[in-house]
């Protein structure tokens, strides 16, 4: 078995390392990533490194673990001034998992944290999973974390498609959404796609006025909410931040990276890193079959003329068949929106001899609002065993972006915006070891919610009280806005650290759109 050490650094020449005992792998996380926009050049936080586990995919940079391979983590701090801690989006992190104050301190400048993450099950699955910040939010401090299958399939994968899968040539498709803005005062807002302009703009705004040093409900209700016993629902809208800019593998529309196919086959992990943006992703009209969500594999669905929706910080796995490729096709994501002017990226897929492509032409076509009927087609391959919850919740999604979220409260742990002595929830969704537990979220916003757990994998089981006969695996799910709801349900088996249940929409994380599920001892007697 080999054993990997990640050590994470924050900073603005050297942020983090990983270093394999047998050939010194090194990552670092650099505040070196340049983009260019309108003619002026922005320069965010990205990881960098050398070594047999990090590549480089289609200009992505990535972080490949083999099968059988455990990591220690080490996480040192070289950024003076600024705060950091890193979380593994989607693996099952034992008692280390990234969140502030609750599984483990901000790392302050030259402070350092090891950690091994444990062998379990779920970290044993193949797929894509992500590291990003949880004290910043849009900062562009994210990579892809690729576990290899090994070639190997669950028994009732179907073995057509693992066939090609294992000829497949791997392809990356990592969104980020570029350039903040209040959608209330347009582009204008933020000129130099500066971060801080926003932040600073949003704190006054809106959380100035409406955070409290402590985090119960507030004495006036937020008015963001539809009145579900009737039957005018609102209509989604576009939120109260905007992004001037959409970019995949690093690079925006007007200058996207090439894919060379040397394959017939292309295994396409896709993954919505965006701070606050859902996308459709189309492929071109080539064949497309989605496999996997979320890392977790699903039974194959036809997805050539539909595409698919990705929310926040979900992942995607595709298998394209380029066999009749003739000439340059662009693989397309288009932030859901009204009318025709959507935000809009992608590659462009071309033959290994092709010259490179520089351009593209944007979609002119509406592209609307992601809804949760896409949930409904997905089934699970490896689904969880049946049986009745132990303990239900209930979540009522209330106030807007963000703010008195979850049953009119919010809470958070600190964070970059508010670097605040921790507050612990006041109203966390208590379970016992090895509950099957069912948690169903009612959205009654006009807005739809991405929703992510920490610590486990959970099933969909019900979309709008429908119960699914068997809903794919996931650790996010989008929740519908317009009185829509999504149960899931999940076994408590890891209870190392209380886990975060959150909206993964960055500014709504920053106003409070938290809740945890925490383990409680059986009550016995002495």
């Amino acid at each position: 078995m080999k054993f990997l050490n990640i050590a994470t650094v924050v900073g603005a020449t050297s942020v983090a390392h990983l270093r394999e005992a047998a050939d010194s792998l090194q990552l670092d996380m650099v505040f070196d990533k340049t983009v260019s926009h309108n003619n002026f050049n922005q320069t965010l936080f990205m990881f960098k490194g050398q070594g047999d586990s990090f590549k480089t995919i289609d200009g992505q940079n990535v972080y490949v673990i083999a099968p059988d391979a455990q990591f220690n983590v080490e996480y040192t701090n070289r950024h003076e001034g600024v705060k950091e801690i890193i979380h593994a989006h989607g693996m099952i992190a034992g008692g280390y998992d990234g969140v502030p104050y609750i599984s483990g301190l901000p790392l302050e400048y030259l402070d350092t944290q090891r950690y091994t993450y444990p062998v379990l099950e779920e970290n044993r699955r193949s797929g894509e999973y992500w590291l990003h910040s949880h004290w910043h939010i849009v900062d562009g401090m994210t990579i892809p974390i690729i576990i290899e299958n090994d070639k190997k399939y669950p028994s009732n994968f179907p073995k057509e498609v693992a066939d090609n899968l294992n000829d497949a040539q791997e392809s990356q498709f990592f969104i980020e959404d570029f350039c903040p803005y209040l959608s209330d005062d347009g582009p204008g807002s933020n000129p130099t796609c500066c971060n801080e302009i926003v932040m600073k703009g949003l704190q006054e705004m809106y959380y100035g006025q409406k955070v409290k040093p402590t985090y119960p409900s507030f004495e006036e209700p937020a008015t963001n909410e539809n009145n579900c016993d009737v039957e005018h629902v609102d209509p989604a809208d576009s939120g109260d931040v905007g992004f001037e800019a959409l970019l995949v593998n690093g690079k925006d529309a007007t200058a996207p990276q090439t894919v060379k196919v040397n394959s017939r086959f292309l295994r396409v992990r896709l993954t919505n890193a965006a701070a606050q943006s859902n996308f459709k992703i189309t492929f071109g009209g080539l064949p497309a079959t989605l496999v996997a969500v979320d890392g977790q594999w699903v039974e194959p669905v036809d997805i050539t003329k539909s595409g698919w929706w990705a929310a926040v910080a979900q992942r995607l796995t595709v298998l394209i068949d380029t066999k009749d490729m003739k000439d340059d096709t662009v693989f397309i994501a288009r932030n859901e929106a009204t009318g025709v002017d959507s935000m809009q990226g992608g590659v462009v897929v071309t033959k290994a001899d092709a010259p490179a492509t520089r351009s593209f032409s944007l979609i002119g076509e509406e592209v609307g609002y992601m809804t949760n009927e896409n949930e409904k087609k997905l089934h699970a391959i490896q689904p969880l065993s049946v049986k009745e919850p132990d303990v239900e919740f209930r979540l009522n999604v209330t106030g807007d972006n963000g703010f008195q979220s979850l049953n009119g409260w919010q809470w958070f742990p600190p964070n970059a915006m508010h670097d605040t002595p921790f507050v612990p929830n006041p109203n966390p969704m208590r379970v016992h070891y090895n509950d099957r537990v069912e948690i169903t979220i009612f959205n009654n916003n006009p807005d739809g919610h991405p929703i992510h757990l920490h610590q486990h994998t959970f099933q969909v089981v019900a979309v709008n009280g429908e119960r699914l006969e068997n809903g794919a695996l996931r650790d996010t799910i989008y929740v519908e806005g317009g009185c829509q709801s999504v149960t899931i349900a999940f076994d408590a088996v890891n209870p190392a650290s209380t886990a975060l249940l959150h909206c993964h929409l960055g500014f709504h994380q920053e106003a409070g759109m938290f809740s945890t599920v925490q383990y409680v001892a059986e009550e016995k007697s002495l």
